[in-house]
């Protein structure tokens, strides 16, 4: 029984890598260089599908947590932290769309700075996106 649970935990582990891999795909290919949304978006518009890819990315960021709690109920008591962490997590990797009233962000999204913004962000995101499903397993 105990090899048993070894082999799921790991199996579950690479589902959590993998899914939260994919989550980040999104929001990469939709930003220059790619511009995979201008590219797709000829025939649908760009907004359309610059909120299909925001859709996407939030899917594979509920997948990734679901996983962690591996089916368990979570009470919203228990789970805000989850729910934050993850909710940050998508906000500080889309903080360019998010945040294009603000000045500083107007600032970084100019040429010379729009790859360490995007570079930040997606680091800042990816952590938040770990500690949320670590906090997620600990609650599973």
């Amino acid at each position: 029984m105990g090899e048993a649970d070894g082999n799921m935990n790991a199996r579950s582990g690479r589902t959590l890598v993998i899914l939260g891999a994919i989550s980040y795909v999104w929001p990469l290919v939709d930003d220059p260089p790619l511009n995979l949304d201008q590219l797709l978006g000829i025939r649908t518009g760009h907004l359309v599908m610059e909120g299909i890819l925001h859709l996407l990315t939030l899917v594979f960021f509920s997948l990734t947590i679901l996983t962690a709690l591996k089916g368990t109920p979570l009470p919203l008591n228990k789970g805000a932290r989850v729910f934050i962490l993850a909710g940050l997590s998508y906000f500080v990797l889309y903080i360019d769309d998010f945040g294009v009233g603000v000045p500083i962000i107007k600032v970084l999204r100019d040429p010379p700075w729009y790859f360490a913004l995007e570079a930040v962000s997606v680091l800042l995101s990816v952590l938040a996106l770990w500690l949320a499903a670590r906090e997620a397993k600990t609650l599973a």
